[in-house]
């Protein structure tokens, strides 16, 4: 029964944990609520979990010290520019992630399928609850201040992070689980939940997010397609309701977009046609007005700093190299250049692991019953969206959606499913 119990209060944590994720840089005292609670159920895990994870595969071990000391060599490089004091802090939260990481894998590798459904499904609960309080925040006149970031683009909702990419990164996370129970299970309040996420999604104004929801979807279905050859013809009813669900998102924008003018003077100027406020960062004419100027920015420092730079002050070397006082504005590009070409490419492998077992489990779904199959689908879906977002500020958040998923990935229940 002592394990029994412990076992509860850890699904209970992990759903607690995911839930309260949006909650970004809320917290008491200078501690954010979602760190303590990461905190503590780490410690749970180590000190009472001990069955789940006291095997862990010696290949992850060793995966998580290459990590470490790729941090250690990041740390370094910003020792060298005398950024000590700014990088260790961060520095010993990606060690600290990097633990959770290895943990994680192990722990999600031998729990039951229900109870990864249950930490899904209640987690989707708390993410609506925390949800509906920033957009109670975001409608009311007196409180909107507090989750707005207000730029040339008029208001772009930010939740209770420092800054917009952050909470938008996050929300990407919760549509992929809000995703899976609206799929798994058509409730109103999943329904309900699934509506609430894209209406904040649009509220932030990030392309990354929106357009990358909108491609995922179909990108996932061409996965479908191409690598389940008994799901291909189950899936073309996909094609019909993503192109109804592309038209939605597109008028649900620009009615969002007026009404937000109108009502509350909250300009969303990438949605309003009318809007006299369009998109332009002028550097040098046009220098900066297209994403593609901020990637070739990145590539560029990249190639002056094929060692890395560390994790500070990426926005002063690359205006230094190439005259643009912005970061790159590429996850990818960002993690090459804090630790250079060589240790990146041990945080980039792990979404290349986490695709490579996404194609070889997609080979094992037979039917629409299948719990597996909404999973594997969430997986994918978000999986594909990161290749959209932009910052990697909010890192923590992808890294333990990563490693929830190779421990799934991994886990037996793809070796128990029948034709």
């Amino acid at each position: 029964m002592k394990v029994l119990s412990v076992d509860r209060l850890v699904i209970f944590l992990y759903s607690l944990f995911l839930g309260v994720l949006a909650t970004g840089d809320f917290g008491f005292f200078g501690l954010k609520i979602n760190v303590i609670t990461g905190l503590v159920l780490l410690f749970v895990i180590i000190f009472f979990s001990k069955k789940k994870i006291q095997y862990i595969e010696v290949a992850n071990i060793l995966f998580g010290f290459l990590l470490c000391f790729s941090v250690i060599y990041a740390l370094l490089l910003d020792v060298l520019k005398g950024n000590f004091l700014d990088s260790i802090f961060f520095s010993i939260s990606k060690i600290i992630i990097i633990i959770f990481f290895v943990i994680n894998v192990e722990y999600f590798r031998k729990i039951e399928l229900k109870d990864i459904i249950e930490i899904i499904s209640k987690s989707n609960i708390l993410i609506t609850i925390v949800n509906l309080v920033i957009l109670t925040f975001a409608l009311t006149p007196s409180l909107m201040e507090n989750v707005y970031d207000y730029s040339q683009y008029g208001g772009r909702l930010k939740g209770f992070f420092a800054q917009t990419n952050g909470y938008a990164l996050v929300l990407n996370f919760n549509i992929a689980i809000s995703i899976y129970c609206f799929l798994n299970n058509k409730k109103i309040f999943n329904i309900f939940s699934l509506f609430i996420v894209f209406i904040l999604a649009i509220m932030t104004q990030s392309r990354g997010l929106i357009i990358g929801n909108i491609a995922s979807l179909f990108l996932t279905y061409l996965i479908f397609s191409f690598y389940n050859k008994n799901m291909r013809f189950k899936f073309v009813w996909f094609v019909g309701i993503g192109g109804v669900f592309s038209i939605f998102f597109t008028l649900l924008a620009s009615t969002l977009a007026s009404f937000m003018n109108q009502y509350f003077g909250i300009e969303l100027s990438r949605f309003n046609s009318e809007s006299d406020t369009n998109y332009s960062n002028k550097v040098g004419e046009d220098e900066i007005s297209e994403r593609s100027s901020l990637f070739v920015a990145g590539l560029n420092t990249i190639m002056q700093n094929p060692l890395g730079i560390g994790f500070t002050d990426h926005e002063i070397e690359i205006f230094n190299v190439t005259g643009i006082p912005l970061i790159s504005h590429n996850f990818y590009l960002e993690n090459i250049l804090s630790f250079g070409v060589f240790f990146s490419l041990l945080w980039i492998s792990i979404f290349l692991y986490v695709f490579y077992l996404l194609l070889k489990r997609v080979k094992n779904i037979y039917n629409f019953e299948s719990q597996n199959l909404w999973i594997l689908f969430s997986l994918i879906f978000f999986q594909l969206n990161i290749f959209f977002m932009t910052h990697a500020s909010e890192t923590i958040y992808i890294w333990i959606f990563m490693s929830m998923a190779i421990g799934v990935l991994k886990n037996k229940i793809w070796f128990m499913v029948r034709k």
